[in-house]
């Protein structure tokens, strides 16, 4: 007679560290400070339950849609075909999104 042996397929494999977007939740979930806001997963609402986006996204879409100013995927602006010529373009569009797309925004940055 031969004894079964129950081996996992996992054993050996080490435990990943947790998710720092679920530490969030979970630091939300324990303060106790009354103005405390939930930015972990998820989409985000203003006070009257309508969607909010952040600023930085509004003008960094205006710097894409309006300027054609596309940005790396760390944030910076792309500088390929950058020339001298180009350069007061670069500027003016900056300028424009930085003071003319609304700052305000539910309370959001």
């Amino acid at each position: 007679m031969v004894a079964a042996v129950e081996v996992s397929q996992f054993e050996g494999i080490t435990v990943a560290p947790p998710d720092p977007i679920v530490g969030v939740s979970k630091a939300f979930k324990v303060s106790t400070n009354e103005k405390k806001l939930n930015l972990g997963v998820g989409a985000y609402r203003t006070e009257e339950l309508q969607p909010s986006v952040f600023n930085v996204v509004k003008k960094s879409d205006n710097m894409t849609d309006k300027w054609h100013v596309y940005m790396t995927k760390d944030g910076r602006i792309s500088l390929a075909g950058l020339s001298a010529a180009k350069c007061e373009y670069l500027a003016d569009a900056i300028i424009d999104s930085f003071y003319n797309v609304s700052w305000t925004n539910g309370g959001f940055c």
